[in-house]
């Protein structure tokens, strides 16, 4: 029985009487809850707006049992309060203390979820008049309002807060650059307006109905990736230290002035480790794709040129890829990374994560560019020093043939999860004719014969090289039909990287003809420092002196795509057919 509220009014002067309303959807409780978590620093700061707004919390009159609220992801206390808000609801929730979920007329909520086909198959060619929007079968949605890092961010902080992935649904707003999650979501690269509010908050209504009205449920794995580097090494967000010291010499704020410094999804991370400038791990989830190599490269020296505007930071990343391109040369990814094995992973009830190593399944061959070895020689000031050059890698010849081995050298390594890269709607891994000559003496996960079609839901993580430069660029331009697919990795793994050179680095010798047999446009500090460049999700990362990548699924969560007449997203079409409808 709902609960009854209960108003006493006058007729005349000296009768009165007793109405009694029902808590309906107008007059009532909400029964959904909407969140929407905002980086005002995403893109053209265009979350200012909403964090702005003399409103927190609001309902829609087209939709009266939704309730909205805007929390700001960068504010702690703001932050804390809406996660809070969401740790009561799922209170709520489990003691059955919320108006009940919209149905439809014969009680059943018409959509592709498992728990529900039993139930569709006894009316079915009834339900479909009566079709309740899958996106009112929940009572929490929590929306990320920036840039793709910002969603992992917001994900992070509900794991933090022990927050139910199975009573959520998670979807977002794009402000930011890239915005791969958004874009296979189906919500597009950016909104639709760059007035996020509108004459009369239309615009945000407008966002608002359309996930609400036509969202459809999708499953995504969310994915947990622990660096680890050497004692002598350290693993930070790249551009960190330039801002953290900028903001050092403003005495006037300094406080705001870290705050604002701090992209949102190391904020918290980074304010624990004020103290320690140089951590040897860093752990972070991970939704979308990882690259190691040149989009970190690139991406490295871009984070030191950030604004506070998305065109002038797509022309600052351009501008550092044409430094690379024609000034520098990208080091190959053999050079550091030693093989790819299984473990088994174990966490303690602190949280602190290990494992047991497994057998190797991937093998990388650096051919006679043992870096190291050149490093050393190049920085030896006395030609009787103790220090010897590396020994040569060995040959190919050399490696067990049974485990499968990359003989090429590859300039970048892409761990993907959903089918979409760069920004755009590319699927490299699915549109793929050829390329399958990167990887010797297949097997196990780099058996093609043993491959499924890349979901983003299925447990497995697709890695694919890319060469060179011509071929990267040739795959920007549409030609795509090679492409190095190394395998698709579906349990817990990790890259383990070769050991630090035993000498420390030093400054390289003055430029001259003489000097070194190599140009000097081939040398840069990222090789010289022996320090790797990791993208993750639109976040980058600088690891010196690199130890590890450790992978594996850490949740499922179930989001939001865009599904109507015009427009179905990648992730509903994977959904449906996995479940052959």
């Amino acid at each position: 029985m709902p609960p009854l509220f209960q108003r006493r009014h006058t007729t005349g002067e000296t009768q009165f009487s007793d109405c009694i309303i029902p808590d309906t959807t107008v007059e009532g409780r909400p029964s959904i809850y909407l969140f929407i978590f905002v980086n005002p620093l995403s893109g053209d700061q265009q979350g200012n707006d909403l964090i702005q707004l003399p409103v927190q919390q609001f309902r829609l009159r087209r939709r009266p049992q939704v309730k909205v609220e805007i929390h700001n992801i960068l504010d702690t206390q703001d932050r804390q309060t809406g996660f809070e808000h969401i740790l009561w609801i799922q209170n709520m929730i489990r003691q059955n203390q919320l108006p009940p979920l919209p149905t439809i007329d014969h009680g059943v909520n018409c959509h592709y979820h498992p728990q529900y086909k039993q139930q569709q198959k006894k009316i079915q060619g009834q339900c479909a008049c009566f079709k309740t929007p899958t996106a009112m079968t929940r009572h929490i949605h929590v929306y990320s309002a920036g840039g793709d890092g910002t969603v992992m961010s917001v994900f992070d902080m509900l794991a933090q807060y022990k927050i139910d992935s199975n009573i959520f649904y998670f979807s977002c707003v794009p402000f930011g650059t890239g915005n791969d999650f958004s874009q296979v979501l189906g919500w597009g690269r950016t909104t639709k307006q760059t007035d996020i509010l509108g004459s009369r908050l239309a615009h945000l209504e407008s966002l608002l109905l359309e996930r609400l009205d036509h969202g459809e449920a999708a499953r995504l794995d969310i994915w947990q990736l622990i660096m680890t580097c050497h004692d002598s090494g350290y693993v930070r967000r790249a551009g960190i230290q330039k801002r953290h010291k900028k903001n050092n010499n403003d005495t006037t704020n300094s406080s705001s002035a870290w705050r604002s410094s701090v992209p949102s999804t190391d904020f918290d991370h980074y304010q624990r480790k004020s103290t320690n400038e140089n951590p040897t791990s860093l752990e972070r989830k991970m939704c979308s794709y990882v690259s190691i190599g040149v989009q970190g490269y690139v991406g490295s020296g871009f984070e030191q040129h950030r604004t506070s505007r998305r065109w002038a930071n797509i022309w600052a990343y351009t501008i550092e890829g044409a430094k690379w391109l024609f000034y520098r040369k990208f080091p190959p990814i053999t050079n550091f990374i030693s093989q790819i094995v299984s473990y088994s992973p174990s966490i303690d009830e602190n949280h602190n994560h290990d494992g047991d190593d497994g057998d190797s399944i991937l093998l990388f061959f650096d051919g006679d560019n043992d870096f190291r070895a050149k490093n050393k020689k190049m920085h030896s000031t006395d030609s009787n020093t103790s220090a010897s050059p590396s020994p040569p890698s060995p040959s190919p010849s050399l490696y067990s043939k049974s485990i499968p081995t990359i003989t090429k050298q590859p300039i970048e390594l892409v761990i993907q999860n959903i089918p979409h890269i760069w920004g755009r709607q590319i699927d490299l891994w699915g549109g793929a004719k050829s390329g399958l000559e990167i990887v010797q003496n297949r097997s196990g996960p780099t058996d093609a014969t043993l491959w499924h079609p890349q979901r983003a839901n299925d447990g497995h993580l697709e890695l694919m090289a890319i060469g060179s430069m011509f071929s990267y660029i040739k795959k920007l331009a549409n030609f795509r039909n090679h492409v190095s697919r190394v395998g698709q990795f579906g349990h817990p793994f990790k890259i383990e990287f070769k050991p630090p050179s035993p000498l420390s680095p030093s400054p390289p010798p003055p430029l001259s003809s003489s000097s070194s047999n190599e140009p000097k446009k081939f040398t840069n500090r990222y090789e010289r420092d022996n320090i790797i460049c990791i993208m993750c999700d639109g976040e980058f990362y600088e690891v010196k002196d690199p130890k590890e990548i450790c992978l594996q699924r850490f949740d499922q969560i179930w989001t939001l795509g865009r599904s109507d007449e015009n427009h179905q997203s990648r992730l509903v079409r994977d959904e449906m057919q996995y479940y052959q409808l």
